[in-house]
């Protein structure tokens, strides 16, 4: 009996000896395999062109000013060239819930059109006309733009 106890110590020193061992092999490997990612990914962004690369994020327009064209226009003018593009970005920062919860509406109602789940479920009794965005919804939408 005090053999196999003694065995049985013996297997759980040398288990615990293995364990750890694979523990600092595994750490070891994740280390170098994240010194890895980043080396490799530093190769790739000076060997290939990114979007960050060619995008300008300009800011001081005046408020009024979100019609893309005439920005365009006025940007092809100040750099002297036509391969330019624009999208206007507006701040909703102060108005975050609100967003979010139309945006809810939007995917919603893509869920639906995807087949994700039926329409009944989503919108309960008013069935498919009650997803998406209401007139109301896209009218205090367009409010906010052109504030």
């Amino acid at each position: 009996r005090e053999q196999v106890w003694h065995s049985v110590k013996v297997f759980g020193f040398r288990a615990c000896v293995g364990y750890f061992c694979l523990w600092f092999l595994g750490m070891l490997m994740s280390l170098a395999f994240a010194v890895r990612q980043k080396r490799m990914a530093k190769k790739f962004y000076k060997d290939h062109a990114c979007l960050a690369e060619f995008a300008l994020n300009l800011e001081g327009f005046p408020p009024e000013a979100i019609d893309e064209e005439k920005i365009l226009q006025f940007l092809r003018d100040c750099f002297g060239h036509q391969d330019l593009q624009v999208s206007v970005c507006y701040d909703f920062r102060d108005r975050q819930r609100r967003v979010k919860e139309l945006l809810e509406k939007v995917l919603v109602e893509e869920d639906v059109d995807a087949g994700t789940y039926r329409a009944r479920l989503a919108a309960g009794l008013g069935g498919r006309q009650a997803l998406g965005l209401s007139d109301e919804d896209r009218s205090e939408i367009r409010s906010w733009v052109t504030e």
